[in-house]
């Protein structure tokens, strides 16, 4: 059997007669791309669906959290972080806010962890 077109890589099209042949194989070929393409666009939008529906069980319960405590959670907490490159011999000051200390019986609580990767590296606390 003779074969007509080969049309499995539009670039190497190889017809035997007709111009219109490479034409077929490149449509043949961009129809079978956009077939694939469909396929993960709709894949896409499943997930994109689902991640929707894991967002609005995640805004429930914090909803629900939020009523639990009812606003009367003294114990609420925050925190924060920076990473500073130092040398040897550098020192570190942590200012306080005026009126504060590292433990405040009011349960207000200031604490500072710092990690050293050098014996030489100190560091001070102290308050405005």
């Amino acid at each position: 059997m003779k074969k007509i077109a080969d049309c499995s890589n539009v670039n190497d099209c190889q017809c035997s007669g007709s111009a219109s042949c490479c034409d077929m194989c490149s449509l043949t070929f961009i129809t079978q791309s956009l077939g694939a393409m469909g396929e993960k666009v709709a894949n896409m939008a499943e997930q994109i669906t689902l991640l929707e529906a894991k967002l609005q069980n995640t805004e429930k319960d914090a909803l629900e959290l939020r009523s639990l405590i009812g606003g009367s959670d003294n114990h609420d907490s925050g925190s924060s972080a920076v990473v500073i490159p130092l040398e040897v011999g550098d020192n570190v000051y942590i200012e306080l806010y005026a009126n504060t200390k590292v433990y405040d019986d009011g349960m207000n609580y200031n604490t500072c962890s710092v990690v050293t990767c050098s014996s030489a590296l100190h560091y001070v606390i102290q308050t405005s």
